[in-house]
């Protein structure tokens, strides 16, 4: 079966997948290499921490949930993600814990690209007691088919645009968490200009652009 590009999938709709069971063994094993804090690799100095326990690296258990992604059959016609949105962490995985994902489609939108769109999904990780051990919003860049992309270059004008004008570019800006988009300034002369006011400002601009 053909992967699910980004016209085939509707506003409210996604996919689950799991149980994944989570081991002692893989914890320990993870966190030595990755975040090896006392709570995350020993047992004794993890009891008398306020979990009471080992619990898992909230590093490990993104990988988890992205590992739990993927298992999406058929999968997502995916190019690359955009950034993490609004990620917290309500309750930490412990040993034993068998955890399920679910993820949803809440927004999407067509690019300035024709053989693309952008859509974001709502990613829920549960464990069997059906507590929130992660959740997230994840922004990505999804490949359009090929009847889709033929459409929307017969028909410029069915975003709304006129067949000659330019759809800008847009750049991004880092804030506290996360990244806002930020569209080319005006120069004055009535010219659209990519040039960045700080070293930081513009994260994603020409000539690179994913969305």
């Amino acid at each position: 079966m053909s992967d699910v590009h980004f016209e085939d999938i509707a506003v409210g709709e996604g996919f689950s997948a799991g149980p994944y069971l989570l081991t002692k063994d893989e914890m320990i094993t993870f966190a030595t290499q990755y975040d090896p804090r006392p709570f995350h690799i020993d047992e004794a100095a993890a009891a008398q921490t306020m979990f009471a326990g080992l619990i898992a690296s909230s590093a490990h258990t993104f990988a988890i949930a992205q590992a739990l992604a993927f298992k999406w059959d058929p999968p997502l016609a995916m190019i690359a993600g955009l950034g993490i949105d609004e990620m917290r962490l309500p309750a930490p995985a412990r040993p034993g814990d068998e955890l399920s994902l679910v993820s949803t489609l809440i927004e999407k939108r067509e690019s300035s690209k024709p053989d693309r769109g952008v859509a974001k999904f709502h990613t829920v990780l549960r464990n069997a007691a059906d507590q929130i051990v992660l959740e997230y919003k994840l922004p990505c860049c999804s490949h359009a088919g090929p009847s889709f992309r033929g459409r929307r270059r017969r028909n410029p004008e069915s975003r709304g645009l006129d067949a000659t004008e330019r759809i800008p570019r847009v750049t991004t800006t880092p804030l506290d968490s996360g990244f806002a988009l930020r569209a080319p300034r005006n120069d004055g002369s009535g010219n659209q200009s990519n040039t960045c006011a700080g070293p930081l400002e513009c994260v994603l601009s020409e000539p690179f652009s994913l969305a």
